[in-house]
């Protein structure tokens, strides 16, 4: 069989597999979501390993109308939507969504109802979104439907990542990389499935990441700096590209990128963050999040399991701290390499990929979604354990079989296992502790 019917026949099942799994499984129905995931894997390694530059155009339009197919069904993994509505409608009530908690507004306004209150997951938290989630809230719920609004911000998901395709193609010319590079990201299944149908910003985080690689490689150094700001009002996390971004940068672009980013920040977070009691109930939302919330962490858990030994409850407000300030040691350390030595553009974006996976290694809490923006950083790397880790990670929807939540402590076994393996693995193979190394 010629090589391009290969490829259209497996474009083909990849389409109607990717869109099985954005419309029929629920939350629970892990059956049914391997039951598309298999078939849309199996694809999905094909193509990304020997799918031709000739079909180029078929693959990438196959990859736009599965976007589009995405957005007409509500999300099926994540009750993160009504959260979502919830804040919109207070924008709307003239309600900062920052200084007041859902169980302070139930049924203060029609559109505020016990019902929607009811499939809220955290209400009795302060909202943890920034900017510019907080505008597409806003902007979606102009109507009554809950449907309605989801379909909107399914629609805003999709342009996002629609745009990273544009900028990551761009970007891969100007790095001299195949082109086919982009069908590790538009066809990965995670992508698709959880920021477009699931609605999770890192569709938002990716888009402006990849834009500030390009500016960066352009030397367009305003526009790289506010595209990170634009990332990190997107979520927060993104600000640990920082410091590893600017000591890459040298002499006076250092204090433009430095300039643009703060100007940027002060325009997006300002109306926002307008007095310190916002502020401070952010910063409890962040704080009760780093001591009460634990999923499909690695090292935590290890350490959750050896406090259980030593002291015979969780220790999760001392571990989750601990962790958190061990964290940003070592991204320090590694913000610190290029001040150290030259490095070229390709080891910076994987210096940030790094970066990002010392984060979730040493998380408490790694949802699915989390692992989306180490997929779009690795396209511009030899590195191929974020895609896996993005594929692996589909089995925690496991822990939500039957009427409680548990959580299966052998997938997360067996998930880390593959994923620190093979990142050692390609570590050793293409030279990532040399890169670390200072000398």
């Amino acid at each position: 069989m010629p090589r391009s019917y290969r490829d259209g026949l497996a474009t083909l099942l990849w389409l109607v597999s990717i869109a099985y799994c954005c419309i029929v499984p629920q939350q629970n129905d892990i059956v049914l979501l391997l039951g598309g995931l298999i078939p849309v894997v199996g694809c999905y390694a094909y193509l990304a390993r020997r799918g031709s530059a000739s079909s180029f155009m078929m693959i990438m339009s196959a990859a736009i109308i599965a976007r589009f197919i995405a957005i007409w069904h509500f999300p099926n993994l994540s009750d993160d939507i009504y959260r979502f509505v919830w804040d919109g409608r207070l924008w709307h009530l003239g309600t900062h969504p920052f200084s007041v908690l859902p169980s302070e507004m139930v049924g203060a306004h029609a559109s505020l109802s016990e019902e929607l209150y009811g499939e809220l997951n955290s209400p009795n938290y302060y909202t943890i979104y920034p900017p510019i989630p907080q505008v597409i809230f806003w902007l979606s719920t102009f109507f009554s439907s809950i449907d309605v609004s989801a379909r909107l911000m399914q629609c805003i998901h999709a342009c996002f990542d629609i745009g990273t395709l544009y900028f990551g193609y761009r970007l891969v010319k100007l790095m001299g990389l195949p082109k086919q590079r982009l069908y590790l990201y538009v066809l990965h299944p995670l992508i698709i499935i959880e920021l477009i149908t699931n609605l999770h910003h890192e569709s938002i985080v990716i888009f402006f990441i990849v834009l500030m690689l390009y500016a960066l490689k352009r030397e367009v150094i305003w526009l790289a700096g506010a595209a990170l700001a634009g990332a990190i009002a997107a979520k927060i996390l993104p600000a640990l590209f920082f410091p590893l971004i600017f000591f890459y940068l040298k002499d006076n672009k250092r204090w433009i990128f430095l300039i643009s980013v703060a100007v940027t920040s002060l325009l997006l977070f300002g109306p926002l963050l307008y007095d310190m009691e916002v502020i401070s109930n952010l910063a409890e939302s962040a704080n009760l999040y780093m001591k009460k919330f634990e999923f499909n962490a690695s090292i935590y858990y290890l350490l959750r399991s050896l406090g259980f030994l030593i002291y015979g409850y969780n220790m999760i407000h001392v571990v989750g701290p601990m962790l958190t300030i061990t964290t940003l040691i070592i991204i320090g350390g590694i913000a610190l390499v290029p001040y150290m030595k030259a490095i070229s553009f390709s080891e910076l974006i994987t210096l940030m990929m790094f970066t990002f996976m010392v984060y979730l290694f040493l998380s408490a809490t790694v949802h699915p979604w989390y692992v989306a923006t180490i997929i779009g950083l690795s396209v511009f790397t030899s590195y191929r354990a974020p895609l896996v880790w993005g594929l692996l990670i589909f089995l925690t929807y496991a822990n939500y079989i039957g009427s409680e939540y548990h959580e299966i402590m052998w997938i997360v076994c067996l998930e880390y296992a593959i994923v620190f393996g093979l990142f050692i693995l390609e570590l050793r193979k293409l030279g990532g502790i040399r890169l670390i190394k200072w000398s």
